[in-house]
C-alpha cells in the first residue's frame, strides 16, 4: 500500500504489527485485551502479576489460564529454559475466549428484567 502512495489503515497496522510478534507476547497480548473487554484496562506501570491477578479478580475462571500464560511468560523473560509457548498459545486462546464470555453476559445483563414480587 505504502509503495503505491497510500496510508495504510491504523488497523491494519496494528495487525502486522502483532503477526511479527513472538507467539508467547501475542497470547500475553491476551490478559491486556481481556481487562479491556471487562472495563479494567491495565496501567502502564502494572507489572504482569498484578494485571494476571486483577484479571484472575475480574473473571474468576481465567484463573487457570492467566497462572500458566503467567508462568510461561516469566519463564521466557527470567529463565534460561525456554517457556512452553503451545501452552501459552493455548492459556491465550482460553483467556480470550472466557473473557468474551464475561463480556457478552455483561452485555446481555443489560436486557434482562429485574425481578418482580409475583405474589402480590
Amino acid at each position: 500500500m505504502r509503495r503505491m502512495g497510500i496510508r495504510p489503515p491504523e488497523f491494519l497496522i496494528n495487525w502486522v504489527y502483532y503477526q511479527r510478534l513472538p507467539i508467547l507476547h501475542r497470547a500475553y497480548l491476551e490478559i491486556n485485551r481481556a481487562l479491556k473487554r471487562v472495563g479494567k484496562k491495565p496501567s502502564l506501570q502494572d507489572t504482569p502479576a498484578e494485571r494476571t491477578a486483577s484479571l484472575i479478580s475480574a473473571i474468576p475462571p481465567t484463573s487457570a489460564a492467566a497462572e500458566r500464560l503467567l508462568a510461561e511468560y516469566h519463564t521466557s523473560v527470567y529463565s534460561p529454559r525456554q517457556a512452553d509457548v503451545e501452552a501459552a498459545r493455548k492459556a491465550g486462546s482460553d483467556i480470550r475466549y472466557l473473557s468474551w464470555m464475561a463480556w457478552l453476559n455483561r452485555i446481555l445483563k443489560r436486557f434482562q428484567e429485574p425481578d418482580r414480587d409475583r405474589s402480590g
